[in-house]
């Protein structure tokens, strides 16, 4: 600290609940702020003289993990704590990755170095990666509150939920930092919370009082990728959630969680959901999303404005879907402007709507290609294509920089995203389409704009793939084609493109790589380069 300067007072005012504990998620967001701090003076005051360092390429969570951990080790400011009905304290920091948060050995599921390792990454990273967006519009930290209630509350019991959870982090670490100890102990709880489940179910005869436990397993063996072994839990949560001849009325929160858990599953490998999606919608949400805010507020203006436009080629049924989506974008835009319409119940049933409809699309794709394998004809094939594009898209709707949303991606892990395996297969989809349609989908025909939305489509999930740490010997195919068939098209201004990509589904805030990556190619002077050369990488 320079001579002359005050060096800042650190004092944290952190409220506890009834229980008098104090939540990790505050703990966390403590460290973070004295962890900025203590780096701030330790590099003292910028020479004027001094150059702008070169910007640093963003940290995975990983190496976040580590960085703080060495931050840490550096001399920290004391942390002052109030809890009501206590006098003020003074509580040394944790030191991430370190120690024990069970010193007192009072759970039933041991605290080892490794659970509190996974406790630590739950806490820092997972929950504000998944809910972090979400929090400043719809109170997302009562979910974040709640799932990190959850795992504790997991350890204490020691039934199958916790040991699922344990395996749910691990699982996401493994994918950020392969290694063989963290991907065996992703294994390890997963078949510690099966055994667990077995007991309980046969201790228990009452099927209801395991559904949260078997949402947990399905959470960790989605993480894991084991999709054989999730689709048996989705099943299992599809006749526990979906009971046959009446309704059951479960807490939002497990309905939203279940339904994320087993879409997520359904569009990473790439087959039918689990649940009755129709069922789900009549007994559980309402017919539009905007019927869910007050009649007063629904003229209100949104960010993300409806728009009716659509492309005459599009079936009556795919462009029932395409207009749901754009009104629930419609309903986000309206509570991205005015934060006191997007509640926690908006947020949960507007949260389950979009998955509801990514499902449709994916179903949709599932029952294109069934038919062409029977009856193959080129208007399946651009059927099929369209869906499999939508339900991307719509995925990516929630993910990509739109206020709402998991954000792992951003935090090092792609355990969850799926542009790899839909790259690959509208790949295989498209080449189809050039050898068994290419009449169909000449340059002047309606399909033509079809083909050209969804190679747009694909160039976005091919620009995800180039940011994956390994994608393996996968080869770029979108781009090229998407960017040819434009210009043969006679759109090589941007404004141009984006009006005919409206009249499908498109909104400012996605793709934004894709248009950067357009507009660097679309005039280069030497063509971008179509490689079709299959490599072993390119099978699915």
């Amino acid at each position: 600290m320079a001579k002359g300067h005050k060096e800042p007072q650190l004092t944290f005012i952190l409220q506890g609940g009834p229980s008098g504990r104090i939540s990790g998620v505050n703990l966390s967001d403590v460290n973070a702020h004295v962890a900025r701090v203590q780096h701030q003076r330790k590099r003292g005051p910028a020479s004027p003289s001094s150059c702008s360092p070169a910007p640093r390429r963003p940290l995975t969570a990983y190496e976040r993990i580590r960085e703080k951990q060495q931050q840490q080790q550096q001399p920290v400011l004391t942390h002052v704590f109030s809890n009501r009905g206590q006098g003020e304290h003074n509580v040394p920091p944790p030191v991430v990755l370190a120690g024990n948060s069970d010193p007192f050995a009072s759970t039933t599921i041991a605290v080892t170095a490794s659970v509190n390792h996974l406790l630590i990454f739950t806490r820092d990273f997972i929950l504000p990666a998944n809910h972090g967006n979400e929090a400043a519009l719809y109170g997302g930290k009562i979910h974040m509150h709640r799932y990190w209630r959850d795992n504790v509350r997991g350890l204490d019991d020691g039934r199958a939920d916790g040991y699922a959870y344990l395996a749910r982090s691990a699982a996401i670490l493994a994918k950020i930092k392969p290694e063989n100890e963290t991907v065996l102990l992703a294994l390890h709880y997963i078949g510690k919370a099966t055994s667990k489940l077995r007991e309980s179910m046969l201790e228990r005869e009452d099927s209801q009082a395991h559904m949260w436990e078997v949402y947990a397993l399905l959470a960790a063996e989605v993480a894991a990728h084991n999709f054989k072994a999730a689709a048996v839990h989705g099943r299992m949560l599809a006749r526990l959630l979906q009971p046959e001849g009446k309704t059951l009325k479960a807490e939002p929160r497990l309905l939203m969680g279940a339904l994320f858990q087993d879409m997520t599953r359904a569009c990473l490998s790439l087959t039918r959901p689990s649940f009755d999606l129709d069922r789900w919608d009549a007994e559980h949400l309402p017919a539009h999303i905007i019927d869910e805010i007050a009649p007063e507020s629904r003229d209100g203006p949104s960010a993300l404005p409806f728009y009716e436009d659509l492309a005459p080629s599009l079936p009556r049924s795919f462009a029932a879907l395409v207009i749901g989506v754009r009104e629930w974008h419609h309903a986000l835009g309206m509570g991205m402007l005015n934060k006191s319409l997007a509640t926690l119940k908006v947020f949960t049933n507007a949260a389950m709507k979009i998955m509801l409809l990514s499902g449709h699309f994916l179903t949709r794709y599932l029952d294109r290609v069934e038919l062409w394998s029977h009856f193959p004809s080129p208007e399946l094939l651009v059927d099929a294509c369209l869906a499999l594009a939508a339900a991307y898209w719509v995925r990516r709707a929630v993910h990509d920089r739109m206020d709402a949303g998991s954000k792992l991606e951003e935090a090092g892990s792609w355990a969850f995203d799926m542009s790899l395996v839909v790259a690959r297969r509208l790949r295989e989809l498209d080449l189809k389409v050039e050898e068994q349609g290419q009449g169909l989908v000449k340059l002047g025909s309606e399909a033509a704009e079809d083909r050209l939305w969804w190679l747009f489509v694909g160039t976005m999930a091919e620009r995800n793939v180039r940011l994956m740490p390994d994608c393996g010997d996968y080869k770029d195919y979108h781009g090229g084609r998407f960017v040819r068939l434009a210009r043969e098209m006679g759109l090589t201004e941007w404004a141009d493109l984006e009006h005919v990509l409206r009249m499908y589904l498109f909104v400012e805030p996605m793709g934004r790589k894709t248009k950067k990556w357009f507009l660097a190619n679309v005039n280069a002077s030497v063509n971008v380069r179509v490689d079709v050369t299959s490599g072993p990488g390119d099978k699915t």
